[in-house]
């Protein structure tokens, strides 16, 4: 979810053998920096990965866009409607529109989701343990609502 959706994804590019489809819970579209902005916070072979500080769903540093069309799997993602941390429910589209229909009879389709949930939407299981969500995040009806469904 979120910073893992991410990594999931770039796992799924850079070793594909590894990965066989990909589940991207509140995903960003773009590389993020480090936390707080200022570096990066990937690395490849030792060196950074392009970034964006600022998550939108489009950035103006291309490079620093996740290539989700070089997974070679399955992709779902799950996207909040009303997300608070960052505009998932848009970097979803954006991930959808890169990935276009079926680029190949391989490439099964890759359906979305967006309810009107928040950012906690991303663990995907009914009930949240006490203590699990970071300061500032809420777990609303709806997001417990759309974790059950």
């Amino acid at each position: 979810m979120s910073r893992g959706s991410e990594t999931a994804i770039l796992t799924a590019i850079h070793a594909p053998g590894a990965v066989q489809s990909v589940v991207a819970t509140v995903p960003a579209n773009v590389i993020a920096g480090s936390h707080p902005p200022g570096g990066p916070a990937r690395l490849r072979n030792g060196h950074p990965l392009p970034y964006a500080d600022h998550q939108r769903p489009d950035d103006e540093n291309p490079d620093a866009l996740i290539p989700v069309e070089r997974v070679c799997g399955p992709v779902l993602l799950i996207a909040a409607g009303a997300d608070q941390v960052w505009p998932s429910a848009q970097m979803a589209r954006s991930l959808s529109a890169r990935l276009g229909p079926a680029t190949s009879a391989a490439r099964p389709g890759t359906p979305s989701w967006t309810p009107p949930a928040g950012h906690s939407l991303g663990y995907l299981v009914p009930r949240l343990p006490l203590g699990l969500l970071p300061p500032g995040i809420t777990d609303q009806p709806a997001d417990q609502a759309a974790r059950a469904r």
